[in-house]
């Protein structure tokens, strides 16, 4: 993997991580979640909703980051979960939520979904000796 690939996948994955943050907060904010002393995650729904948002964001990407064989769109797909699931763990210990967060087992669908979405990026493959990539 270059080094051009590497940048891309790692800016891609800070910004995967805003879209998420933003994607819970409307769910959030949807479902009448606004006080700290409810804290209680969104409903396995909006969840789910946020999951399907995150594996089209991470299709998008994998597209964009054009991966030249498909071990590098999984690789991708797995470095942008694992950067998700440090991210997130270290926001919910900062805020004390990761009992009421982790306890919801549709909340494990947004690491997973990541993996996913690059799963279904399609390589494009070159001929050798041509720079036009072929179907």
């Amino acid at each position: 993997m270059n080094k051009q690939l590497a940048a891309k996948i790692i800016v891609f994955g800070l910004v995967q991580w805003f879209v998420l943050m933003v994607a819970i907060f409307v769910i959030s904010l949807i479902y009448g979640i606004k006080e700290h002393a409810e804290m209680t995650a969104p409903p396995p729904l909006g969840m789910a909703i946020v999951a399907v948002i995150m594996v089209v964001v991470a299709y998008a990407f994998g597209r964009w980051c054009k991966p030249a064989r498909r071990k590098q769109a999984v690789i991708a797909g797995l470095i942008w979960s694992g950067m998700t699931t440090v991210f997130m763990l270290v926001t919910l210990f900062a805020n004390g939520t990761q009992g009421v967060f982790l306890a919801s087992w549709v909340a494990y669908l947004l690491f997973i979904a990541q993996a996913i979405g690059a799963l279904f990026v399609s390589v494009q493959k070159t001929d050798i000796g041509s720079s036009s990539p072929t179907l």
